[in-house]
């Protein structure tokens, strides 16, 4: 499949004119290329679902007059996640780490379980691989982990023309909870593979001191949990979070 930034502003344009192709993620697969071909039908084109000049000058034409419109990828995120359930029972959780941190990811698991969550733990170096196998699984969402030198920090997508609502307030709650643990930590929008290829609300933490990490593995499950029960009961952030415990 091609990728880039340019099909990630052919994804920009569709899904601002209420076509429906997931994520803006920048990846050219089955859903953006059906949408192609259906504004090329709609708009008197030759419907062969090739992006070609005339394509993309009749879409930014149209979409000139929209402005800031919000696109309908965001809209249909934000609602999905509105009727989802405010409970960790029964929620399908994917944690996934790249090697070195197995026993972190098993005491999340370990709690999350005994909070009713059904939970698939990832072990592989690839993180195209984690996102597939989380599709698959229909994750409501993913956690990675990983060991990186730098300032710690939780990752949520966000590109130019896109940010997955749902990671981000995620994200901000898991750093605000591990804060207490591991030190200062901060949430940021970026466009890493994992979080880019995921088809639900994904976060990278990103723990810079292994040592600490080892050290503490059961006082970042329990962050986690409280941050995952926290963030299902109010997915989005719009309303008063309850209290955590």
């Amino acid at each position: 499949m091609q990728r880039g930034d340019d099909v990630t502003e052919l994804q920009h344009l569709l899904s601002t004119l209420g076509f429906a192709l997931g994520r803006i993620d920048g990846i050219c697969g089955s859903k953006t290329a059906a949408a192609t071909t259906d504004f090329q039908r709609n708009s008197g084109l030759a419907a062969d679902g090739i992006c070609g000049p005339e394509t993309i000058d009749s879409l930014r034409r149209f979409t000139r007059h929209l402005g800031a419109a919000t696109a309908v990828s965001e809209i249909l995120e934000a609602e999905s996640l509105r009727q989802a359930s405010n409970s960790l029972h029964g929620c399908r959780v994917a944690i996934g780490e790249q090697g070195g941190l197995d026993a972190a990811v098993t005491a999340i698991r370990r709690m999350l379980v005994d909070e009713g969550a059904t939970v698939l733990t990832l072990h592989h170096p690839d993180w195209s691989s984690q996102a597939e196998q989380s599709n698959r699984f229909g994750a409501d969402a993913f956690i990675g982990l990983q060991i990186r030198r730098g300032d710690p920090r939780t990752c949520f997508y966000r590109s130019d023309h896109s940010v997955s609502r749902g990671g981000e307030v995620l994200a901000t709650l898991v750093a605000q909870d591990l804060e207490a643990v591991i030190g200062s930590i901060s949430a940021h929008g970026m466009r890493l593979p994992i979080l880019r290829e995921t088809r639900m609300p994904a976060i990278l933490c990103r723990l810079g001191d292994a040592g600490a990490v080892v050290a503490n593995n059961a006082a970042i499950a329990r962050s986690i949990r409280a941050s995952l029960r926290t963030w299902v009961a109010d997915r989005l952030g719009e309303g008063d979070f309850p209290a955590r415990t």
